[in-house]
């Protein structure tokens, strides 16, 4: 496979370039070199997808498996720590980590299948069809607007899972 995807002629097409426009016959051999260049990079390139089929190439699932171990990792981490905590915050966040932990485990996105998290993002459904209708109607302004509509963003945010959603610059 690596062969087949090798660098096709540009060495070759390269050093012909780098010839001196005094050398004898050098556009032959420029062209010659960039048909030889065009050739392999068009009839190889169209025989890669069949060729990856035919090579049956078993699917990469090493980075799922690691992400999944260092999640959990992480989350025994965290559980480790509140187990020293006995009040009411730190038993809800136990039994969010133990869910987390289960759906982990499962090889899913504890984010996507957390109750809570699920709720979370369809209240901020409600919340953002409010907010429009607040700012329609003139019950707000748009700097509170605003604000309150970067609020939801970090809320919805924070209860996707990475894969939902992404931070695109520009």
């Amino acid at each position: 496979m690596v062969a087949w995807c090798g660098m096709r002629g540009l060495v070759t097409l390269a050093t012909a370039q780098a010839l001196p426009a005094s050398f004898l016959e050098r556009d032959l051999i420029v062209l010659c070199a960039f048909t030889v260049l065009l050739g392999t990079l068009v009839l190889q390139g169209l025989t890669l997808g069949p060729l990856i089929v035919r090579l049956r190439f078993p699917p990469d699932d090493s980075f799922d498996r690691e992400l999944s171990a260092a999640r959990i990792a992480l989350i025994d981490a965290a559980i480790a720590a509140l187990e020293a905590h006995d009040d009411e915050a730190a038993r809800a966040q136990l039994d969010s980590l133990q869910e987390a932990r289960v759906a982990t485990a499962a090889g899913q996105h504890p984010w996507e299948v957390s109750e809570s998290d699920c709720l979370k993002r369809d209240m901020i459904v409600v919340k953002r069809r409010r907010l429009a209708e607040m700012r329609r109607s003139g019950a707000i302004n748009d700097d509170v607007f605003h604000a309150l509509e970067q609020e939801l963003d970090w809320a919805e945010l924070a209860s996707s899972p990475p894969e939902r959603l992404q931070l695109v610059e520009g």
